[in-house]
């Protein structure tokens, strides 16, 4: 399995226009490219929390990013944090109509699709180098919220 076939599924559920498919599309489109961000992370070193505690990297992987000025990298942790945030709306609150609108939903797995991409570019930047040390100099300031080694 790889990231990108949920994007392809998210993809697939926004031509049904129904609340629900709508709302399952955000969420894989979401998970398409946190899966992206980990897979990238993971082949550049960067520990991720396991067990219990797993759930904590959701903001970590996405943190990572934020203090990248490098390329494009900070548009990919602003991408991840507002498909995250639309993620977490269209499971917890159903009472949120704008997450059932097709044209958002699309707008957000294109995104998602476009931040992949970003996520996927790392690995051949000229600046790959510097993108790694800056990640490595977030983690060097944020050590409590690191996993146990």
């Amino acid at each position: 399995m790889v990231a990108r076939n949920f994007l392809e599924l998210a993809k697939q559920l926004v031509q049904e226009d129904k609340p629900a498919e709508l709302r399952s599309a955000l969420g894989r489109a979401y998970y398409a490219l946190f899966n992206s961000a980990v897979e990238c992370q993971q082949a550049l070193g960067f520990p991720l929390h396991t067990g219990n505690t797993s759930g904590k990297n959701h903001s970590l992987v996405r943190d990572r990013f934020g203090d990248v000025v490098t390329d494009d990298v900070l548009t990919l942790y602003q991408d991840m944090r507002d498909l995250h945030d639309m993620r977490k709306c269209a499971d917890y609150d159903l009472a949120d109509s704008d997450v059932e609108d097709i044209e958002t939903v699309k707008a957000h797995v294109e995104i998602a699709e476009e931040a992949i991409n970003l996520v996927e570019k790392i690995f051949t930047s000229p600046n790959k180098g510097e993108i790694v040390r800056e990640m490595q100099d977030w983690d060097s300031r944020n050590r409590r919220r690191q996993p146990a080694a």
